[in-house]
């Protein structure tokens, strides 16, 4: 079974491509990134530094980087032009592809503007979504969201991912998993409000999100199958 991670680098992508890894039912993992290994002789050594928590040789050795321009992605995807097979992304992660998961996002304060905040996290998801569903062999698509996630909230960063669960659940995946965690403790990668919220309210750590979402990557049948988890 092959699993690919978008988001592959951040605080529970990392934990997700190394939990994948882990599961017997998986083969390979795509770890899908903008900077992958300067060179094949590097991939080994790139893999040990962007995924510490990977430490079996026999775990290591299924993943694989894919370097991937998010904004070029996302410009073929949405532009609305016209594609043929000639148009379609040079290197498409997904095909052959049974499970993706979706661990990539930003804040408004890290992307700089509203605009560019949308831009990461709902045009790159519904571009990524969007070339997914096309490949037969995508069953299983799972959004890590948030708690409070909801279109009609009036806070941009919950609206936002409550947009992309409506996005995502109403391609028609057979299957699609969403994940709500609160307050994340992102270890290495804590931001700095986290880090405050994180004296007063329990944080759920990255790896225990990560290994929720690997642990339901083994498909099932349930065609039109929508699961929300909120606790972990």
């Amino acid at each position: 079974m092959k699993a690919v991670v978008l988001g592959s680098t951040g605080a529970v992508g990392r934990e997700l491509v190394a939990s994948l890894a882990r599961q017997a039912h998986i083969t390979t993992v795509l770890a899908v990134t903008r900077s992958g290994p300067s060179s094949p002789s590097d991939v080994r050594r790139w893999i040990g530094e962007k995924f510490p928590s990977l430490t079996e040789p026999s775990h290591t050795s299924k993943v694989e980087a894919v370097e991937l321009d998010w904004e070029d992605f996302a410009e073929r995807e949405l532009s609305g032009a016209k594609r043929d097979a000639a148009d379609e992304c040079p290197s498409n992660p997904f095909a052959g592809a049974d499970y993706v998961g979706w661990a990539l996002g930003t804040t408004k304060a890290d992307a700089g503007s509203a605009e560019a905040f949308e831009r990461v996290d709902f045009d790159y998801c519904r571009a990524a979504a969007s070339v997914a569903r096309r490949e037969p062999s995508v069953k299983h698509f799972a959004v890590l969201s948030s708690a409070g996630a909801s279109s009609k909230s009036w806070f941009l960063y919950l609206k936002t991912k409550g947009r992309i669960e409506n996005f995502v659940t109403g391609l028609g995946f057979d299957r699609v998993s969403v994940y709500r965690p609160g307050l994340l403790d992102r270890g290495d990668k804590l931001r700095s409000k986290e880090r405050i919220l994180g004296k007063f309210l329990k944080a759920t750590s990255a790896s225990a999100v990560a290994d929720l979402m690997a642990s339901h990557s083994n498909h099932d049948e349930g065609e039109g199958r929508v699961e929300v988890y909120e606790t972990f």
